[in-house]
């Protein structure tokens, strides 16, 4: 009987090793495919950026580009420090800010944006380049054939275990078909495994996939996302997620 508990013992501690060793392969493979995806998000944004300050020397604005510059390099370093560590809403709220700064130097009074946050909701982790892509889409492709004053609105809550991000604009609104094709497009992305490289649906050939698809790989089945078009115009994106790790 002392040989058996001892050969059980040992069995137990061996399986015990295996399963750690395979909770940290699952675990780095996650962050392996949630930098990878990150990485085709970060050069998009770059190449806007540095556009829209291109735009700016070429208007003589001399001023607004230092500024500019300034707010590009405080977002580089951003992007590159840490690649593989989770941010906080914090964190990806002044990313947003700084991005949002840089945008309205080239659109002055036509671009109108606000931001309300729960101060509880700051230290909620997230993936990097989360908020801001979802951004840079409203500028890209909402404002199409649509008059100023270009409106966003980002709202930030946290309530009972549950966080939400709402972000929405004043635009044309999304085509019905391809809100659909959007989701769907999610649905089938397999928690963020799917990289959906041929999709065309917003920023950088991935946009809203990329991002949604990084969601996933951290919160799995705790996320919730949803687009759909306004009453009265735009559209508005919803992501919500909880904190709960038993939460279906």
């Amino acid at each position: 009987l002392q040989l058996l508990n001892e050969a059980f013992g040992e069995l137990l501690e061996r399986l015990q090793t295996s399963i750690e060793r395979e909770k940290l392969a699952v675990h780095e493979e996650a962050m392996a495919r949630n930098t990878a995806l990150q990485a085709q998000i970060a050069p998009h944004f770059i190449h806007n950026a540095l556009y829209l300050i291109s735009i700016a020397a070429q208007e003589g604005k001399n001023e607004a580009v230092s500024d500019m510059c300034k707010q590009l390099s405080e977002s580089l370093r951003y992007i590159v420090s840490s690649p593989y560590k989770h941010a906080s809403m914090r964190e990806e709220i002044e990313h947003t800010k700084r991005y949002l700064s840089l945008v309205e130097r080239n659109y002055e009074d036509d671009l109108d944006w606000e931001i309300e946050m729960d101060p509880s909701a700051d230290d909620i982790q997230l993936p990097r380049l989360v908020i801001q892509p979802f951004v840079e889409n409203c500028i890209e492709h909402a404002f199409e054939n649509t008059a100023p004053p270009w409106k966003i609105h980002i709202n930030i809550k946290l309530f009972n275990g549950l966080w939400a991000i709402e972000i929405s604009d004043n635009g044309k609104g999304i085509d019905r078909a391809k809100i659909k094709e959007i989701v769907n497009k999610i649905q089938e992305s397999d928690h963020g495994i799917q990289e959906l490289k041929n999709s065309s649906l917003g920023i950088g050939n991935m946009g809203i996939i990329n991002t949604v698809n990084r969601l996933k790989l951290m919160y799995k089945n705790r996320l919730f996302f949803n687009v759909f078009n306004n009453a009265d115009s735009g559209t508005t994106i919803q992501i919500i997620a909880s904190l709960k790790r038993d939460f279906y």
